[in-house]
């Protein structure tokens, strides 16, 4: 299991949810949600991946849904995005934006 705690037990959802957001929080100064991650991840893979790919990884039943939600994401949208991993992904290392 990769999300453990120190004993070896595996953190429920609602554990696990609280333990990373208030991470993120500490080291990083952004209100950060897990949804909102997924989300960039997913945004991100289309970029990469076919987008069949993408909606077997997040686990949709119909890739209709993903294609409603991902699909659309216009290369502007994508820039953006971008931008903005890379700006929270400098607050967490601690390093300015360049």
């Amino acid at each position: 299991m990769i999300f453990t705690n120190k004993e070896g037990c595996v953190h429920n959802k609602r554990t696990l949810y609280h333990s990373l957001r208030n991470f993120l929080e500490r080291n990083s100064g952004l209100d950060v949600r897990l949804h909102m991650l997924r989300h960039t991840f997913a945004s991100l893979m289309c970029n990469e991946t076919r987008i069949e790919e993408v909606s077997e990884t997040l686990g949709h039943k119909d890739i209709a849904i993903t294609l409603k939600y991902y699909k659309s994401t216009t290369q502007e949208q994508k820039q953006r995005l971008s931008k903005g991993v890379n700006h929270m992904m400098n607050k967490l290392r601690g390093e300015e934006d360049s």
